[in-house]
This record gives C-alpha cells, sequence and structure tokens, in this order.
C-alpha cells in the first residue's frame, strides 16, 4: 500500500499543520461528513446533509465548522447543534 492508498474513499483529503493528521471529506447515506483523520483513524468529525455546507467547512477548517447536524467530539460522545 501506498502513502496515500488509505485516503482512496474519500472526496477529497487535505494535511493539517499537525503531521500524520489530514482534514477529509467523507461520503455517508444522504450526507458528507468533515473529519480530522490519520491513515488508520478517523477522529473528530462533523456531519453535513448539506453538501454545499460540508464543502464550505472544509475549506474554512480550523475554524469551528458551521452547518453541521451532528458532531462526534475526541471521546466519542455526540453533540447535536442548539
Amino acid at each position: 500500500m501506498t502513502d496515500m492508498e488509505w485516503a482512496e474513499p474519500y472526496l477529497a483529503v487535505r494535511q493539517l499543520e499537525e503531521e500524520d493528521k489530514f482534514l477529509v471529506v467523507a461520503p455517508q447515506l444522504f450526507s458528507l461528513r468533515v473529519a480530522v483523520a490519520t491513515p488508520t483513524s478517523m477522529g473528530e468529525h462533523w456531519c453535513y446533509r448539506d453538501v454545499v455546507e460540508a464543502l464550505i467547512a472544509f475549506q474554512l477548517y480550523p475554524e469551528m465548522p458551521e452547518g453541521w447536524t451532528r458532531h462526534m467530539l475526541p471521546n466519542g460522545e455526540m453533540e447535536y447543534p442548539r
């Protein structure tokens, strides 16, 4: 496996300043997920029903993404917008 083969299922991948961390856009059924990922796991992520909002969040990160419908915290708990 090449260094970036792990990223093939994602629609977009951008390396973050922190070594071995990437921002990815992952397809989901009826939505997209924007996540901070490593080659071996997906960490904190934001789920969007609106494709445009997901792509804007991907471009604007590291500002806190807006427009998400649920957010998985690093500890695995879910947060929902108010």
